[in-house]
């Protein structure tokens, strides 16, 4: 594996022996990997932030300049913000709910998504719906939900938004 001479000798400074540059290298490697996985990339936050909480750990321990101790801490405060950034629900999560209360969804947030996704608005649903026979009286809106869900690929919320512009709402 490929050792630098500043990264040994910073190794060696903190007081680890060269052995284990590999398996830190290794376990850095890992959590940016999970990190940069959007599915995993929670998960990441966390081992990079307890990563970086072992690099001041041992910055501290090795007495090392207050920069070398400071910069773990504002990185780990990149990675949250940057994790922010890229997905509102973990901002959400961490400050309360802030985000639904801020930016919530509205009706025709919902239209002008299917619209996107289909290329369909409510009233050409509303006209294929009408050949499917759907619109016709006893016919359940959750039998509507399916066959939008089924044949559009539409989420449950969408279609329920399909279906509510059927019954005439449009706020």
């Amino acid at each position: 594996m490929f050792k630098p001479p500043f990264v040994v000798e910073a190794t060696a400074r903190l007081g680890y022996p060269e052995s284990t540059i590999v398996g830190i290298g290794i376990v850095l490697l890992c959590c940016t990997v999970l990190y940069v996985v959007r599915r995993t990339a929670v998960l990441g936050a966390i081992l990079l932030t307890g990563y970086l909480g072992g690099a001041v750990a041992s910055n501290v321990r090795a007495g090392t300049p207050f920069f070398n101790v400071v910069f773990p801490v504002l990185f780990a405060v990149m990675v949250w913000a940057s994790l922010v950034l890229r997905d509102a629900r973990i901002e959400s999560v961490l400050f309360k709910g802030r985000v639904d209360k801020e930016r919530p969804m509205s009706f025709q947030a919902y239209v002008d998504n299917i619209k996107a996704k289909t290329g369909k608005t409510p009233q050409e649903f509303k006209k294929l719906a009408a050949k499917e026979g759907l619109l016709q009286p006893g016919v359940k809106a959750m039998a509507i939900v399916a066959w939008l869900k089924r044949d559009f690929g539409l989420g449950h919320g969408h279609a329920m938004a399909i279906y509510a512009t059927f019954k005439g709402r449009t706020k």
